[in-house]
């Protein structure tokens, strides 16, 4: 069995994503999985919350070779992190959509590195948006995680989201967790977390991720 694929991503910036995808990827590598994160944003939180920094090269250089000489460049780009079994591929401020020639280009990439041999576990975190790059990361994965808000507009967001991943790509990842974020267990939160397991059933995770400031301390530490 290959790696799982897994792409964190949203219609929405603010929803928690890059932490939700910095988390995971520690807490997986610490309980003994190989892990890879990969970074397809150009604000590169995530390269910097797990330590690697911005480093070249990086998931823009490996966008910008031919298919034939991107894999080669992606093995350059996988860099260790300070958690063992936790590697990352960095992104940098000058990524963006005119990088992706083709929104399989990652999928056929990650597929000539045989990158199952190496990890259990691959995350893809993402800029908020339905682009060229979310397209790419999209195409490339198995399955689809979506941190969220629990608010009117973020539900409707995903319900469109699910739309226009059937209608584009439908041979991509589909969605498979949905992530409630920022809980305060107030009747108003829990009302949409209803209504989100209405909409989607089995795909809302049970345990939502409390609104908490330890997230935003262990970030700076």
């Amino acid at each position: 069995m290959g790696a799982r694929i897994i792409t964190i991503t949203s219609g929405k910036g603010g929803v928690g994503k890059t932490t939700f995808t910095g988390c995971t990827a520690q807490a997986l590598a610490l309980t003994g999985h190989r892990v890879l994160a990969i970074d397809n944003d150009s604000q590169h939180n995530l390269s910097t919350m797990l330590g690697t920094g911005v480093h070249r090269p990086g998931i823009r250089d490996v966008y910008r070779e031919d298919i034939s000489q991107a894999p080669s460049m992606f093995l350059k780009s996988v860099r260790q992190s300070g958690v063992p079994g936790l590697h990352v591929v960095t992104s940098n401020r000058e990524l963006c959509d005119d990088d992706v020639k083709d929104r399989m280009f990652l999928k056929q990439c990650l597929d000539r590195c045989g990158l199952q041999r190496y990890y259990d576990v691959i995350l893809i975190d993402n800029a908020p948006g339905m682009d060229r790059l979310q397209a790419a990361s999209i195409c490339a994965c198995d399955e689809i995680f979506v941190p969220t808000e629990l608010r009117q507009f973020a539900i409707d967001g995903i319900a469109e989201m699910e739309s226009i991943l059937q209608e584009r790509y439908p041979q991509a990842g589909r969605i498979t967790k949905i992530i409630p974020n920022f809980y305060r267990d107030t009747k108003r939160q829990n009302s949409f977390i209803a209504a989100l397991r209405t909409m989607f059933p089995g795909k809302v995770i049970d345990t939502p991720i409390p609104l908490d400031n330890v997230f935003d301390e262990l970030i700076t530490e």
